[in-house]
């Protein structure tokens, strides 16, 4: 039996019709009185064993995390890349941070758990990047429990100035909801508008999602390196610089340092 295995294009025996042949023909039955009595053994299916390791894969799946995110200005991604360092940090998760329009809806479905953060454009508008994933999210034929397996929670980012306050934010939420997913942690809302801007309103939402995710975080706003560092030299205005400029630079002279918000506006930029 063990040569005309090997020699079987089909090298597993509980699948090898020729095999299978000699099991009905001499042995009967598995687990059979006659296997036991020539073998001195009983054998089994292997098949058997199958769901198991199906059941073990699926364990493996819940160490991973999805941050998708939806930014307009900038505010929203720093706020997911955070969020990413962060959980990098302090858990053993997988992580992955993704703008919302580069991640289609249906793969949505086969994570396990999942993190919106996302701004609100205008009166209640999805960011550019998440106006493409938001449409296929909204479609009325998907299934009412496509993301049955999904837990999920959503970071919201606006400002009560605006009548409808953080509505890109709620509308991925009561969306997920309807299609079946479980909450992981109650939406989180940041106002602009908050002496403490939308930290008071995140960071005690990140404590919570930490601890349905494997751990907590030392400090709850730990914001990842700079990507760039600059240094200010300030000099007379008579005065040549004091340091050569490199080669392929030139030195520039600052005209004006006036802010491009409005005059009452509380964001300087």
């Amino acid at each position: 039996m063990c040569i005309r295995d090997r020699r079987s294009a089909m090298r597993k025996s509980h699948e090898n019709p020729s095999i299978k042949k000699i099991y009905e023909e001499f042995l009967v039955k598995p687990l059979g009185h006659k296997s036991h009595k020539l073998l001195h053994t009983h054998y089994v299916n292997r098949m058997k064993a199958a769901p198991e390791q199906k059941e073990q894969k699926k364990e493996g799946e819940g160490k991973t995390l999805l941050i998708l995110f939806g930014s307009q200005g900038g505010t929203a991604a720093n706020a997911a890349r955070n969020f990413e360092a962060t959980v990098k940090k302090r858990t053993e998760l997988q992580v992955r941070c993704i703008a919302m329009n580069d991640f289609a809806v249906a793969d949505v479905a086969k994570e396990s758990k999942v993190i919106f953060i996302t701004s609100t454009f205008g009166e209640g508008e999805m960011p550019d990047n998440a106006v493409e994933f938001w449409n296929q999210l909204k479609d009325t034929s998907l299934a009412a429990d496509l993301m049955k397996n999904v837990q999920f929670s959503v970071f919201a980012l606006g400002s009560t100035e605006y009548q409808k306050f953080c509505f890109a934010g709620k509308n991925i939420n009561t969306r997920m909801l309807e299609l079946g997913a479980k909450m992981l942690v109650d939406i989180g809302l940041g106002d602009d508008k908050s002496p403490e801007k939308y930290y008071g309103a995140y960071d005690p939402w990140m404590t919570e999602c930490f601890k349905h995710l494997g751990g907590m975080p030392e400090s709850q706003t730990q914001w990842p390196d700079p990507k760039y560092k600059v240094s200010l030299a300030l000099v007379s205005k008579n005065a040549k610089a004091d340091r050569p400029c490199p080669g392929g630079f030139r030195n520039a002279t600052l005209k004006t340092n006036k802010g491009v918000t409005a005059p009452n506006d509380e964001r300087e930029a």
